[in-house]
Parts: C-alpha cells; structure tokens; sequence
C-alpha cells in the first residue's frame, strides 16, 4: 500500500468517527447555542462624539464601547411621547443561550413598558431568574439612519438578528442617558443604549 492511500484511509477513518461518534454525542443545545454579545473597549484615539439628528433637535452621543449581538427577538415595542424618543423609537427584548429554546418558551413570558423589561418563568423552566437576567436585554435602539430605521420596523418576535454598533451616553439639554456596560447589573440604568449602523436577519 502506498503511503498516499494509507493517509487516504486514516482519513476516511477520522471523519467516520467524528461523523458517526462524536457529533450524534452532543446536545443540541451544545452546537446550536447563540453566542454572548462581543463588546470591546474604545481606543483612546476614537472619535467618540456623534451629532445626531433627533426628532425635534440634533443631540450629541458620546460612544463608549463597540458592540455586537446576535439574538433571537423576544419583544419589540414603539415608543413615540417620552423623552428618550427623541432619538430611540423602539426597544427590543433580545436573548442568547439556552434561552433560544421553544420548550422554554413555554415556561417564560418577556413584557416591557415604559422603557422596562419584565419576565416571568415558571418552576418548570429548568433555569432560575440569574440566567435569564443575564442571557438577555433590553436594548435602547438609536438607529444611524433612515436604512437602518427601516430593517428595525421590519423586525419580528422570534426574528434572528445580529446588531452592531455602538453603547453610547445620550446627552440630552435637561439629562444624560447612558447605556449600561455590563451584563450582570439590574434595576434602573442597566440597559443597554445602543447606536446601531447595521441590522442583519438570519440564524
């Protein structure tokens, strides 16, 4: 046998087992899972202000960090009179992890109102609120522009999407409004305010 077809076989051998072996021995949920939102600091050299066009008045945004995610929309909700509406009209309810999961949607229930974001699960959702807190979001969306305004009027609950842009602070004349930096924080300020340049649909 020659060398060439002994390196074929060895070959063949490997992808058999990871095919025939390996793969049916993984969760589903191991290969399927969405991952974390990548954020990254700003250099120090970065143009972090942003003269936005709002509703009524051009306001400064100020970036704080870079930011991508890719979730499964759990909530979609319009805002039109508060204050943050002068450049944030809608906010999303996106999740990652296990929580893209149809047999725990049947034991958790996402709401939101008033710039807020509530859940409820119940004793057989086989994860605790921690996860929960922290496999999801409710995000402040910004839209760049009229594009991008439009891809987020086109998004649905259960859509994929992948997010990039920015977390920003929103200096408005009467108040600040700064997007959270963390995934862990709770209660008031722990949202993240999101700059967003581009929206992308798909799994």
């Amino acid at each position: 046998m020659s060398k060439a077809a002994y390196i074929f076989i060895i070959q063949m051998v490997v992808i058999f087992i990871i095919i025939f072996k390996v793969l049916p021995s993984l969760d589903d949920e191991e290969i399927l899972l969405i991952s974390e939102p990548l954020q990254t600091q700003l250099n120090n050299n970065s143009d972090r202000n942003i003269s936005y066009e709002g509703k009524h008045q051009k306001v400064n945004i100020e970036k704080l960090a870079s930011y991508k995610i890719s979730a499964v929309v759990k909530g979609k909700k319009y805002y039109f009179f508060d204050p943050s509406s002068e450049v944030s009209p809608v906010d999303l309810v996106l999740a990652w992890g296990k929580l893209d999961s149809e047999e725990l949607d049947k034991h958790i229930r996402y709401s939101q109102s008033s710039r807020w974001y509530f859940y409820r699960y119940d004793c057989n959702s086989q994860i605790d609120g921690d996860y929960v807190r922290k496999n999801s979001a409710n995000v402040h969306i910004i839209p760049k522009d009229s594009a991008v305004l439009k891809k987020l009027i086109q998004i649905h609950k259960e859509d994929y999407v992948t997010l990039k842009g920015y977390l920003v602070s929103v200096n408005f004349p009467e108040n600040k409004w700064t997007s959270s930096l963390s995934r862990n924080d709770t209660g008031n300020g722990a949202c993240e305010i999101m700059y967003v340049e581009s929206i992308t649909f798909g799994d």
